[in-house]
């Protein structure tokens, strides 16, 4: 992600302990190299590591095909920044459909201080069959989270963050189940005037019967 950019192509990868040299026109890892001194920073790895193991278990119980990488950084300010990305991706092109969920969590703080946590999460869905429908939606969200050792505040930021998403999922579902009840259904009527189901097969018999007329 643009958050572990360190150089024109090059990528941390913290799980692997590597930066990889990514081609974006090929898609495809190119290189890699160990880390080095200058990539890591050593006040804010112990914070990355804690929340990585958190990431790294949160992910496996909520997102059946997720990935995650969590990031440790300094702000001009001084102030440690644990930057943790999350992806999921499904893709079932027989179905004609595609789903994504993309979520970035941002806690910066002073060490056994107070955090603020802010995330953005996305969601892009798009079903292609006889058509072309895409839902596209977003929050903003922020919270503080109470500090502590780095086990205490990555559990703490987690506990957050699995409540901030299942809300935003809840209030999708909620939302959605609402406009099938009733925007849809304002859109064009169930059945026609006469009640009936329309019958193409006559329709189009009656049009050549005419035609030959």
């Amino acid at each position: 992600t643009k958050y572990g950019e360190v150089g024109h192509g090059e990528y941390l990868d913290p799980q692997g302990k590597q930066v990889i040299t990514f081609d974006h026109i090929k898609q495809e890892v190119t290189s890699s190299r160990p880390l080095g001194s200058s990539d890591i920073d050593n006040d804010a790895e112990p914070y990355r590591q804690a929340f990585e193991a958190e990431a790294l278990k949160y992910v496996a119980e909520h997102y059946e095909h997720g990935a995650t990488t969590v990031y440790g950084s300094k702000n001009k300010s001084g102030q440690l920044v644990i930057t943790t990305c999350i992806s999921s991706s499904l893709f079932n092109p027989s179905s004609f459909w595609n789903g994504r969920w993309r979520s970035v969590w941002i806690a910066t703080f002073s060490p056994n201080g107070e955090a603020e946590l802010s995330g953005n999460i996305r969601i892009n869905v798009h079903y292609y069959e006889d058509g072309n429908v895409q839902l596209n939606s977003s929050a903003n969200k922020k919270q503080k989270v109470s500090g502590g050792n780095p086990s205490n505040l990555a559990a703490a930021a987690f506990k957050t963050i699995q409540s901030q998403e299942s809300s935003f999922h809840e209030s999708l579902d909620k939302s959605y189940r609402k406009m099938g009840d009733t925007t849809f259904k304002a859109l064009r009527r169930a059945l026609p005037v006469t009640r009936n189901k329309i019958d193409w097969n006559k329709i189009m018999s009656y049009k050549l019967a005419n035609d030959l007329k």
